[in-house]
């Protein structure tokens, strides 16, 4: 009898077949084919991408699996596998390392110790690179069977590359039973749904009355009676691999009315003429997995006769034979075989496979540390606990060097479950790993769990308490306002128990007491004298620990009590300090920031260069969490420059990162950021909705985005009645967010006619004159302190002292090229002129050189002669070097100029090109109509037409691959700053090559004093003065 056929999808077929042709010539997406088992899922999808050539398209296959010991992101990994037997070494090499050799670990192929962690997004963004670099040479289908089966890891990675790739050229195609997964209690049901939501589903019924007919015919060569049809109809609902099973024993004799409608009773009927030693072999391979060989099956059931069984099996077409390998025809067939056991029966048979490979050598079983723990597992009672122990445990070893973080907590729970208790130490160990393989896989819930039931158990052993209570703080504290005392009891407790066996400076104690003293300032729940002592004794006891990793805790510790406005020249001092440990953990990273934080509070025009290095040391380490810190930080930065619409980006990028990483401070720094947008385009109503969904935090510090917003639109009621709110936070609110709580008061010295206020404002911000207000880790920046001195004075009626500060203000804001601020303060200072009375200003000396745009043409002179030469951005380049001598500004900064003013800010918010999930969208539209179009214009003859539309569906394609970059995500600041650094040095190089021919001296000066690359600098060898 011929194999199965393809009857009667000829339209589902059809729309694969498109789906595939448009990736070839365009752009791909996602398709799901779905149905119940034995529909021809399978069947539709290897026939449709079989007619797509190897020149066509690099076809990559996987099978979906969990259980049976199968490795964490198995489908992942055979995607993978293919892709490397395609792939040159150098173009492997290349990729993995790319992805932070996230692939060769995935694999199984690395050579390197197994990463302290990896997380989901760090393997889908390893998985993107890989096919992103796989079809841009040519288009790629990943084609995964049954993904019914994935584990959750697995099917998060694979929306993952379809949300970020869907507009390369990559076909994801996947057949998946969705009416199992449909179901309430199925593990797979929540991420399905983010799956699904980013596909195409075909969905493959059941077969009709002349269809039925058509397979039969084609399965026995003879066309069937009518009741033959009816009666199959009836007995299978249509389906095809039901069909085919039931007409194989009606084509034998076997009268159909004999058998029961349902999957399990026409299988059983087709086992039922397999000769018993045949049928308890397949029961034996079934348990070994979807696939086995005959030593394995041969070992497990001691039958010297396992290949001839298996040739009974081939025969009756349920298993196929590949070379020294063996399948299950169908998984029904092998499930239908499980079934038959009873618990006691399927826990001695994986025993004795499990004896069986143990004997075998690893080259002839092919098992793997997973398989050996499995059965291990599911033989319960009847092997040896301290055996199964150690499988378990070895295959969590095995699956942590994979990246496979769920699979190693899956592996520690069952270890956990064979522990006595009575051994505290064995499991705290297994407890300790499953928290961090939970915390690896995202599970953070789970994690804190686990950490608690740890923590509730673990009195007696102050090592494994101490490690619990800083594995549990590592988690943060989704509620900083309500949890705080109990996180600072637990701190207390683990230290409390640590020193009834150990010293004060044992490494181990002085971590847990820097991570007491962190949540004590982060959570303003202790005095600052008292935090300030104690940080001190643990930086004093750390230093004479002789641990690295406990300095690095406790330089965080002592920065962050004495984290408060005005103190950035020691915390710059410590964050130098910590970066001098970047061997440790994410101290490198964390060091940037801090010192980011800290030279933008000095003004210090270093911080932007800092900020790019922040980000490009997040791009090498692969660490998604400072990929979001870098992302928040330059919307930050880029409002400060005036650049708004780059602001809005990438405060929307961050917020998206942080969503998928569970960033416990998301939306509170979201908000904030947002909030401060809004204040910067003078876009009041968006303001007042966002303090609403402040309230919605019922946090404290929401008393100081609604006092602002408030005291912008006049509303000096409300201002007075959250003035008092304002003060309270000094006392109970963590010091590095007074920067924010000082500007709220200032906002309320302007409104409110107390004189007292006012000098108590304009007494505090006295301090800090030079300082820029900086909240907390850099997310919000409201100006110079200067300035807002100025406007204090100014309201007191002392405009000469306000003058005065406003100065100050326009000073270290040119210094930061922070140009909202300059203008700012030069308005007011404009206001004042205005105001005072006319006197006659001493005469002030004049620069001998000009660099000046009047707006039609350049004034330049220089060294006695003067020149007008026409508008140029490398003069724009160079005019921004001259006015900031001795400072490195980055490429990247110059090759784009900040919004012009609030409006212009406003229109451009209106428009802003971020791809958000609503332009995707309209993308997917656009995209959908062009290739509608393109081929109705083809079926027309109208070739002139289809051209022109397949050149504005490539324009659309570029476009979205230049925003999205490489992954879909943001493009690298490698990239963007090499092709700044090129982009300014020529057009540089072009304005001083015609320079030489009106002002040839201009141009000998600035060639000598300006150095051109990543950063570019002017550092005359004396001072000169411009004219600027």
């Amino acid at each position: 009898m011929p194999a199965i056929p393809l009857i009667g999808r000829d339209h589902p077929a059809a729309l694969l077949r498109e789906a595939l042709r448009r990736t070839v010539s365009s752009h791909g997406g996602m398709t799901l084919v779905s149905g119940e088992a034995g529909i021809g899922k399978t069947a539709l999808v290897t026939e449709v991408v079989g007619e797509f050539g190897p020149d066509a398209a690099l076809v990559l296959t996987a099978t979906a699996w969990q259980g049976d010991g199968t490795p964490g992101f198995w489908p992942w990994v055979q995607v993978l596998r293919g892709l490397r037997r395609v792939a040159t070494p150098g173009q492997w090499a290349a990729v993995d390392d790319a992805a932070g050799n996230a692939l060769s670990h995935l694999i199984g192929e690395s050579r390197e110790g197994a990463p302290a962690s990896a997380s989901l997004f760090r393997i889908g963004d390893a998985v993107s690179e890989a096919l992103l670099a796989a079809c841009a040479v040519r288009p790629v289908f990943v084609v995964i069977d049954d993904l019914h089966r994935a584990d959750p890891a697995s099917l998060q990675v694979l929306a993952f590359v379809a949300r970020h790739l869907w507009f390369e050229r990559l076909a994801l195609v996947g057949t998946v039973r969705d009416t199992e997964i449909a179901a309430d209690d199925h593990p797979l049901r929540a991420v399905f749904g983010e799956v699904s939501a980013a596909a195409h589903t075909i969905e493959l019924t059941g077969l009709d009355d002349e269809q039925i007919g058509s397979l039969v015919t084609a399965l026995t060569g003879q066309r069937p009676p009518e009741r033959i049809v009816a009666t199959l109809r009836a007995l299978t609902g249509g389906n095809p691999f039901l069909i085919e099973q039931a007409t194989r024993l009606w084509d034998a004799g076997r009268p159909l009315d004999s058998l029961t409608p349902g999957v399990r009773q026409t299988l059983d009927a087709r086992l039922a003429p397999l000769p018993a030693a045949a049928v308890d072999a397949l029961t034996t391979a079934a348990l070994l997995g979807r696939e086995f060989t005959v030593p394995a099956l041969a070992a497990s059931t001691g039958r010297a006769d396992s290949t001839d069984l298996l040739a009974t099996a081939v025969r009756a077409r349920l298993v196929t034979n590949d070379g020294d390998r063996y399948a299950f025809a169908h998984d029904l067939i092998r499930e239908t075989l499980l079934a038959r056991l009873d618990p006691a029966e399927t826990r001695a048979r994986h025993a004795a496979i499990l004896a069986a490979l143990e004997r075998l050598p690893r080259a002839v079983s092919g098992a793997t540390a997973g398989d050996l723990a499995h059965h291990a597992h599911r033989a319960g009672d009847a092997v040896d606990p301290e055996r199964t122990l150690r499988y378990l445990l070895a295959a969590a070893h095995d699956a942590c060097g994979r990246l496979a973080a769920r699979e190693v907590a899956a592996h520690y729970a069952h270890a956990l479950e064979l522990v006595p208790d009575a051994d505290t130490e064995l499991r705290g160990r297994i407890a300790l790993g499953l928290a961090a393989a939970q915390r690896d896989a995202g599970e953070l819930v789970a994690a804190r769990h686990t950490y608690d039931s740890l923590l509730a158990t673990a009195d007696r052993a102050p090592e494994l308490f101490a490690r619990a209570a800083l594995g549990r703080h590592e988690l943060g504290m989704p509620d900083p306002e309500r949890e705080a005392e109990r996180e600072i009891d637990l701190m207390e407790r683990a230290h409390e128990l640590l020193l009834t066996q150990r010293p004060r400076t044992d490494p181990l104690a002085v971590r847990v007491l820097a991570a007491g003293t962190r949540v004590r300032v982060h959570t303003g729940t202790a005095r600052h004298d008292t935090v300030d002592r104690i940080s001190a004794e643990t930086l004093t006891l750390a230093r004479e620990s002789g641990d690295d990793t406990a300095l690095s805790d406790a330089l965080l510790a002592r920065h962050d009590a004495i984290w408060q406005p005005g103190t950035a020249r020691e915390r710059l001092a410590l964050a130098d300090e910590l970066g001098a440990l970047g061997h440790v953990g994410d101290a490198a990273l964390q060091a940037g920031l801090l010192r980011f934080v800290a030279l933008l509070e000095l003004g210090d025009p270093r911080a932007h260069t800092e900020l790019a290095d922040l980000t490009a040391r997040a791009e090498r380490a692969r660490s998604p969490r400072y990929r979001f810190v870098a992302l928040s930080r330059t919307g930050a930065l880029a409002m400060v420059r005036g650049r708004f619409a780059e602001a809005r980006a990438a405060i929307d990028d961050a917020y998206a990162l942080g969503a998928r990483l569970g960033e416990v401070d998301l939306v509170p720094l979201w908000l904030e950021q947002r909030w401060t947008l809004a204040l910067f385009t003078d876009d009041l109503d968006e303001a007042g909705s966002l303090v609403g969904r402040y309230r919605e935090l019922a946090g404290d510090y929401t008393a100081v985005p609604e006092l602002i917003t408030a005291a912008r639109r006049g509303d000096t009621e409300r201002v007075a009645h959250r003035a008092a709110d304002i003060e309270s936070l000094y006392r109970v609110y963590p010091r590095h967010f007074h920067a924010g709580v000082l500007v709220a008061q200032a906002h309320a010295a302007l409104v409110l006619d107390d004189a007292e206020l006012r000098e108590t404002v304009r007494t505090r911000l006295i301090p800090y004159e030079r300082y820029w207000a900086v909240v907390a880790g850099g997310g919000a920046v409201y100006g110079p302190y200067a300035y807002w001195l100025g406007r204090v004075c100014q309201a007191a009626g002392d405009t000469a002292t306000a003058a005065e500060h406003f100065q100050t203000a326009a000073e270290v804001a040119h210094r930061l090229r922070a140009q909202p601020w300059l203008d700012a303060a030069r308005d007011q200072l404009r206001l004042l002129s205005h105001r005072q009375p006319a006197t006659t200003p001493e005469p002030k000396p004049q620069p001998d050189n000009e660099f000046r745009f009047d707006g039609a043409v350049w004034v330049l002179r220089f060294d006695g002669r003067t020149a007008h030469p026409p508008d140029a951005k490398g003069l724009r380049d160079l005019h921004v070097l001259v006015g900031h001598p001795g400072q490195d500004i980055p490429s990247l900064e110059l090759s784009s100029a900040p919004d012009k003013g609030i409006v212009r800010a406003a229109t451009a918010l209106g428009s802003d090109p971020v791809l958000d999930d609503q332009a995707k969208a309209s993308y997917r539209r656009r995209l959908s109509t062009l290739d509608a179009e393109i081929d109705r214009a083809t079926d027309l003859g109208r070739d002139d037409r289809a051209v022109e539309l397949d050149r504005e569906r490539a324009a659309l394609l570029d476009e979205l691959r230049r925003a999205a970059g490489l992954a879909g995500r943001t493009r690298r600041l490698g990239d963007d700053a090499e092709r700044a650094r090129k982009t300014v040095s020529a057009r540089i190089r072009d304005a001083l090559r015609r320079l030489d021919g009106v002002h040839p001296e201009l141009a000998e000066h600035l060639r000598a004093c300006v150095s051109l690359g990543l950063v570019c600098r002017y550092q005359p060898q004396r001072e000169i003065r411009w004219t600027l």
